[in-house]
């Protein structure tokens, strides 16, 4: 039994290296966020966000597989003087989602007693809610032309 915990437990930890080691294969190491403005007049840019200054935004307005394909797209510029929402989303957030759910739902064979029966339940379910959890998941800014709003903004992309 610990032999089959000690598979189980190494072939997760083994595919979970595996699959954080190919979500950095982007040609700019900044391209993680996929994001939605909507400007003070109501139009919405959607895109990726390429680069993030103290007052402007730099947005690819494709995906990050257009992104990676080196599409011909132009770079949009964007001041937080012209900005009053911003929503973004990290890239793959699905996958890191299924990756906890799964973890917390092979939990009950690694630490509990009736471990194997529990799982059956636990883990299909842990899937299905951290991928869920995962792709809905994205965060709102509200910059209103504001530049201590849109400083919060810049911090919290940029430490990341």
């Amino acid at each position: 039994m610990k032999k089959n915990i000690t598979l189980i437990l190494g072939i997760f930890l083994a595919l979970n290296g595996l699959l954080f080691a190919q979500e950095n294969n982007m040609d700019s190491p900044k391209a993680k966020y996929r994001i939605w403005v909507i400007t003070s007049n109501g139009n919405m840019l959607k895109g990726v966000l390429m680069h993030a200054t103290d007052s402007t935004l730099d947005i690819f307005p494709g995906s990050f597989s257009d992104l990676k394909k080196k599409k011909n797209f132009k770079i949009v510029n964007e001041s937080y003087s012209n900005i009053s929402d911003i929503y973004i989303k990290k890239r793959a957030g699905w996958l890191k989602g299924m990756l906890i759910g799964g973890a917390i739902g092979i939990s009950p064979v690694v630490f509990g007693q009736a471990g194997g029966f529990v799982s059956i339940v636990s883990l299909p379910v842990g899937l299905i809610a951290g991928t869920i959890i995962g792709s809905t998941s994205r965060k709102k800014f509200h910059i209103g032309e504001d530049p201590s709003n849109f400083k919060k903004f810049h911090q919290k992309v940029s430490k990341k």
